[in-house]
């Protein structure tokens, strides 16, 4: 009987012991699980910052782009104009001198 109450204790310190590895091994798992996850969610958000970044300096060269090509516009048409109201001028004072002609 001392014998069997000895082996129970010895079956029930080696249960003890596996849950005990188990329950430390599952922790360890969980541990490195979450350190992954927290990795990936760095390395995601440098990936995303990195992108943002890309895109708004294209937007900004693309934005400078079209913003010279508008004030290049915007001098041809001031230039046109300038024309059109010289031409306009020559023309108003032909047709006085003409009509001061007849």
């Amino acid at each position: 009987m001392i014998e069997s109450n000895l082996n129970k204790l010895v079956f029930q310190q080696q249960i003890t012991e596996q849950v005990a590895e188990v329950k430390t091994r599952s922790e360890r798992l969980q541990a490195e699980a979450q350190e992954r996850h927290r990795q990936q969610v760095l390395d995601l958000t440098a990936r995303h910052s990195t992108e943002l970044e890309r895109q708004r300096a294209a937007l900004r060269q693309e934005f400078g782009a079209r913003e010279e090509a508008l004030r290049r516009q915007m001098a041809e048409m001031e230039t046109s104009m300038t024309e059109y109201r010289n031409e306009n001028a020559e023309l108003k004072r032909s047709k006085q001198k003409l009509e001061a002609a007849r």
